[in-house]
């Protein structure tokens, strides 16, 4: 009869035990379950089989639920730095504007010293 091959850990997700099949221990479990199925209620290696079972199928969904948790938080991180990308072009958005609007308003005071200039030497020519 095959050795059931697990092993007990503390689940990160809801931090009860489980027991974990260890890679390829798998199918000798499944073998166990159906020798040992007309039996089922009498034999205590198909019951811890079946709880060994059981438990393994709990750890895989709590896994599942830690790599969803991950996952979601790598997604809420990504979000994060896009917005500060977004507000640091924006902020640099209107320092643009800021200094569009400062050149053209000293434009428009350059223009008016030069109208003044230009009238100054009409002014003398005359």
């Amino acid at each position: 009869m095959p050795r059931l091959d697990y092993e007990q850990n503390v689940c990160l997700h809801c931090k009860n035990y489980h027991y974990v099949v260890n890679p390829g221990a798998e199918a000798s479990i499944f073998d166990i379950l159906q020798t040992k199925q007309s039996k089922l209620g009498e034999d205590n290696e198909a019951i811890l089989s079946v709880e060994v079972l059981q438990s393994h199928t709990q750890a895989l969904k709590c896994q599942i639920e830690i790599e969803k948790k991950k996952h979601q938080a790598t997604r809420d991180m990504a979000q994060e730095r896009m917005d500060a990308k977004v507000s640091d072009i924006k902020r640099l958005q209107n320092e643009i504007d800021n200094g569009k609007r400062e050149l053209e308003a000293e434009r428009a005071v350059w223009k008016a010293a030069r109208q003044d200039i230009l009238n100054t030497l009409k002014q003398i020519k005359k």
